[in-house]
């Protein structure tokens, strides 16, 4: 299997992953620290069962966003431009 070198650290890592072994990598990755990311909010809304869903974009990106509705503590509106942290 050929390799090749990771963008975020300098381990060699497999040219294809497993579903699995993706998903730990990502996972390990995203935890390693606290991210912040600013975009725009688009698609917010606030389900029946309390879980609040919205895109956060930019002009050639987006990202699928949720949280807890008790977690909320500003307004968050369509067209808003936010920093999410997690």
């Amino acid at each position: 299997m050929s390799e090749t070198r990771s963008l975020f650290a300098s381990e060699l890592l497999p040219e294809v992953f497993s579903v699995t072994d993706f998903h730990e990598h990502m996972k390990a990755l995203l935890e390693e620290r606290s991210w912040q990311v600013q975009g725009e909010v688009s698609g917010f809304r606030i389900s029946k069962q309390g879980w609040v869903t919205f895109d956060l974009k930019d002009e050639m990106s987006r990202m699928a966003c949720f949280m807890v509705r008790r977690e909320l503590d500003q307004e968050i509106f369509d067209g808003a431009e936010i920093i999410v942290t997690g």
